[in-house]
């Protein structure tokens, strides 16, 4: 029987400032803690119990997926959730990219060890988090690669598995789009691609991205494509693809892969987004 480590549990309740709009008001802030989280939120959403608790199953939950994982070491440092109520308190927080995210995470990493994990989401006003599934799975992933940076590609689509099904159908629809109008990118450039040159390769990125992590999943379990991705980065993708895949190389993925997304109907395409099903409210 798999064991898992049981959380220590503490909540506490303090006043601390809260910026939002340009001015600091005194707000009461709840702060759950446990051997892994730091959850801050202000009052008036899901109790502390509960956003905690979500944070411990999501975790377990990924950490099984993506790793294949029972057992959960405690983490240390601990990852630090805070959650927002408004969009200016969350664009305070993690700048103007906040503008357009519901979450944002941060890994700062020293000569390979972690030293501060932490997430911020912007909870909607029916108390859901949908944000928090998404960011939770790019830092259990720092996690399965040892406390280095994943492929960007592999990083990105792990998590956009873990956003909501009308998400995902945003980004089916760019990959669709992209391949029918010939503004795909080479796979090539896909896979080492780490800072965008021009705003125009993000939709393409995103959804040939989501696809291709959705069709490497057909071919085995998620566990199979992290430890793909860390012989990848090790050895170069031709030899990881011929060792976990049985595909020879790049040039053979991306044909493989390319017969998939453009022979995939719509309800097949639908089932696809389904690799496993996460919940957004605590």
């Amino acid at each position: 029987m798999e064991s898992f480590v049981k959380p220590a549990v503490a909540f506490l309740l303090l006043c601390v400032p809260s910026v939002g709009a340009g001015q600091v008001n005194k707000e009461v802030e709840l702060i759950a803690t446990s051997d892994s989280f730091s959850v801050r939120f202000p009052p008036g959403g899901p109790s502390p119990q509960k956003v905690l608790a979500y944070c411990e199953s999501l975790r377990r939950q990924l950490v099984e997926l993506w790793q294949n994982a029972g057992e959960l070491p405690s983490w240390n440092p601990v990852c630090e959730v805070q959650v927002h109520r408004s969009r200016a308190a969350y664009i305070d927080a993690v700048g103007p990219i906040g503008a357009h995210t519901l979450g944002s995470s941060l890994i700062q990493l020293d000569r390979g060890r972690t030293v501060s994990r932490r997430i911020d989401v912007l909870m909607e006003p029916n108390g859901d988090l949908p944000a928090l599934p998404h960011e939770l799975t790019h830092i259990v992933l720092a996690e399965c690669f040892g406390g280095n940076q994943p492929p960007h590609w592999l990083d990105e689509a792990a998590a956009m598995l873990a956003d909501t099904k009308q998400k995902q159908s945003l980004h089916e629809r760019d990959c669709r789009q992209a391949l029918q109008q010939g503004t795909a990118l080479p796979l090539s450039q896909i896979l080492r691609l780490e800072q965008f040159t021009s705003p125009d390769q993000m939709p393409a990125f995103y959804g040939q991205s989501a696809s291709l992590m959705r069709y490497l999943c057909q071919q085995g379990d998620l566990a199979k494509v992290t430890r793909f991705g860390i012989d990848a980065t090790e050895h170069g993708y031709d030899q990881a693809l011929s060792k976990h895949y049985g595909i020879s190389n790049v040039e053979e993925l991306e044909r493989r892969w390319k017969h998939y997304a453009f022979n995939l109907d719509r309800g097949e395409a639908d089932k696809s987004l389904s690799v496993f099903t996460v919940s957004f409210r605590p």
